[in-house]
């Protein structure tokens, strides 16, 4: 089993993919990086800023969730 969290996904792109491609046992491709950051680009312009109240802040740090990244 391997954990991937989105915001990781997100502001770590080359390296959460090259650890999904070594979990999963197959061939890093340059290629499918370069899409995933192109659609990265896009879906991030979509994702207006959102405000997170301190109740919601202590949820999420139970869950080792950030939220002072540039999505939240």
């Amino acid at each position: 089993m391997l954990d991937v969290k989105y915001e990781d996904i997100i502001s770590q792109t080359q390296h959460e993919m090259a650890r999904i491609f070594y979990f999963l046992e197959v061939e890093y491709d340059q290629a499918i990086l370069k899409e995933a950051r192109r659609i990265r680009r896009s879906i991030i312009k979509l994702h207006p800023r959102l405000p997170c109240p301190p109740e919601t802040q202590a949820i999420l740090s139970q869950y080792d969730y950030k939220t002072k990244s540039f999505w939240l």
